[in-house]
């Protein structure tokens, strides 16, 4: 549990991290599972980061053992450095909590941010322009392999400036 007794500058986790890849290999992850008072109780639990040889590329692991961080967890931060100290290297947001599998207990799984999430807050993008005028927006381009048909799926992470994100799921039907 975490308990805040003033305003802080890492409650909302200002710095973030993308193709951090090498740099960091353990983080906390904080969530409020349902498991716990109807979602009612922030958690957190420190553990070891993998990636996993999934078929999906992108995907990393946070092993923290912690068999509560379930249903209601999603969008919860994966912090590098977690400390009460406020500054660059300190309280790092790295990922966010996406799914889980009921077969590995207490194992995290999230979309490791690339640079194209940083392109995203990138406003002075020409994407990010509507009649010359800008706006915030995501923008999801998605293309299968020339040869692949058959089932497929899309997942978005949008990060705001709050530190809170926004987790989006398509499964798609590639047909040729």
């Amino acid at each position: 549990m975490i308990l805040v007794d003033r305003d802080s500058a890492t409650g909302h986790y200002k710095n973030w991290a993308v193709e951090w890849k090498g740099k960091y290999q353990d983080a906390t992850v904080t969530g409020y599972p349902a498991a716990m008072l109807r979602g009612e109780i922030i958690q957190n639990a420190h553990g070891e980061i993998y990636f996993p040889n999934f078929t999906m590329p992108n995907i990393v692991a946070l092993k923290h053992n912690n068999s509560d961080l379930t249903q209601g967890s999603s969008g919860g931060a994966w912090v590098a450095n977690f400390s009460k100290q406020e500054d660059a290297e300190h309280n790092i947001l790295i990922a966010v909590s996406s799914f889980i599998m009921k077969e590995q207990s207490g194992v995290s799984f999230g979309a490791y941010p690339t640079s194209a999430l940083r392109r995203l807050f990138d406003y002075d993008n020409p994407r990010s322009k509507c009649n010359g005028k800008k706006v915030k927006g995501i923008n999801v381009i998605y293309k299968s392999s020339s040869d692949y048909a058959g089932p497929d799926a899309v997942h978005v992470m949008s990060y705001g400036e709050s530190g809170l994100a926004i987790e989006t799921h398509w499964r798609l039907n590639v047909a040729r």
